[in-house]
């Protein structure tokens, strides 16, 4: 028999990013494209701009020129919109942490108990912090869980809300 009896959890389920975030994860996108950017540019220096080749290597140089900047722009602009709608974190039965996310051709699910979990961490770079957002960092033997994303009053209520969790289930007491 199934138990439909809901159970009251400290956090909710399947909690989403902040509006910011995609901002955030758009100019991070921009400054990881930025030296295919530049090599690019380097090449038509060196060749010519497309729109001014003669030979068959120039024209080739340029195609491939343009579709490297094209996959980027669409890359910084839409995995951030990508991300923002399947990225989803969450609590289970007060016992559980879990996050989920999906790119175009992976799905990712980790879950962690509280009981192995080490240290909870709020982080915030300079980009981060002139947006208002944060990083929960959850610290555990086999590795780290990053909830992304979240306003900087948000996580700093997650990671208050996460070490209470923690500190009840933890098994180092």
């Amino acid at each position: 028999m199934i138990d439909t009896t809901p159970t009251t959890s400290v956090m909710p389920v399947g909690v989403v990013a902040s509006r910011s975030a995609p901002v955030l994860w758009a100019i991070q996108y921009a400054l990881a494209c930025s030296p295919l950017v530049v090599a690019v540019a380097a090449v038509w220096a060196v060749t010519a701009p497309p729109a001014h080749a003669s030979t068959p290597l120039e024209h080739v140089a340029g195609v491939l020129g343009l579709l490297c900047i094209c996959g980027a722009l669409a890359w910084v602009v839409l995995r951030p919109l990508q991300r923002y709608r399947v990225y989803r974190w969450g609590v289970l039965d007060d016992n559980l942490l879990y996050i989920a996310s999906k790119t175009l051709w992976l799905r990712s699910f980790w879950v962690i108990p509280f009981a192995l979990v080490r240290t909870v961490e709020l982080r915030q770079d300079p980009l981060s912090r002139v947006l208002g957002l944060a990083m929960v960092v959850v610290h555990a033997d086999q590795g780290e869980l990053r909830i992304v994303g979240l306003d900087a009053a948000t996580a700093h209520d997650v990671v208050e809300k996460l070490f209470g969790l923690v500190d009840e289930a933890s098994v180092y007491r």
